[in-house]
């Protein structure tokens, strides 16, 4: 009863990491949207510069939108890393074999004795 309770509960945690997959990689799929709002953003500063804000402010602007792409990558990478390592080890508990004790295969009946020579 102990082994299978055992089994049962691996099993189960395995789900479980199934399920946090599917949040990191929520969780990683947001922080790579966040990293195009900040392209977008430089986009924006670039086409300002000179127009509607100084030069050296635009410059101040991408800057900090290029360190804010770095973070959120090392995010996102992270999360992607996240959910495949516990989408693996998940599929491995739910497909963990058993360990019956498997049966012994049924004794063969003794097969006839040849007849003797003549």
């Amino acid at each position: 009863m102990r082994g299978t309770l055992g089994r049962v509960l691996l099993r189960v945690l395995g789900c479980l990491l199934i399920v946090a997959a599917t949040a990191a990689t929520w969780y990683a799929s947001g922080e790579q949207e966040g990293i195009q709002r900040q392209f977008a953003s430089i986009d924006t500063s670039e086409g300002q510069r000179g127009r509607r804000i100084s030069a050296e402010k635009a410059e101040e602007q991408i800057a900090e939108a290029q360190a804010m792409i770095e973070s959120l990558r090392l995010r996102m990478y992270l999360g992607y890393g996240a959910a495949a390592a516990s989408l693996v080890a998940g599929v491995l508990l739910v497909a963990l074999p058993s360990r019956r004790e498997r049966k012994a295969p049924a004794a063969e009946p003794p097969s006839p004795a040849p007849p003797p020579p003549p």
